[in-house]
């Protein structure tokens, strides 16, 4: 695992440097670099990261809890990683206005997709209070 992390991140780098020089010449060409590289960079820790979903789903599993709420907490990491890289490269293009509409987007998305397990977790005080 640390193998492949300085690897990435010696990616990271040359590809930094290569988007400087290129913006120097073609500040276009820079952008689509970037983003070429956030792709690929993403896909690959995306792939990374399948052991980790099966152990945690194996985790709610065997805790009796519903492989439901594995999947909400998938999706609002993924909602945060997705929005935090939309709002970086919002910010960095100096866009500070659409970063930040883009923070509450995500906020939003997170509390809607959050919903049922709120829902449950004051259905679980409600019984435990009454009972």
């Amino acid at each position: 695992m640390v193998e492949w992390i300085f690897g990435i991140l010696s990616f990271c780098i040359v590809s930094t440097i290569l988007c400087k020089v290129f913006e120097h010449y073609n500040k276009e060409y820079a952008l689509y670099i970037s983003i070429a590289i956030v792709a690929v960079i993403s896909v690959f820790a995306f792939v990374c990261l399948s052991p980790v979903t099966d152990i945690v789903r194996g985790l709610f599993i065997r805790s009796g809890l519903s492989e439901d709420y594995a999947v909400i907490l998938f999706k609002c990491i993924g909602i945060c990683y997705i929005t935090q890289l939309a709002c970086d490269i919002c910010r960095d293009n100096g866009e500070s206005a659409i970063s930040t509409i883009a923070e509450l987007s995500g906020k939003t998305a997170l509390i809607i997709i959050s919903l049922p397990l709120i829902q449950t977790v004051i259905e679980i005080i409600t019984e435990l209070s009454a009972g």
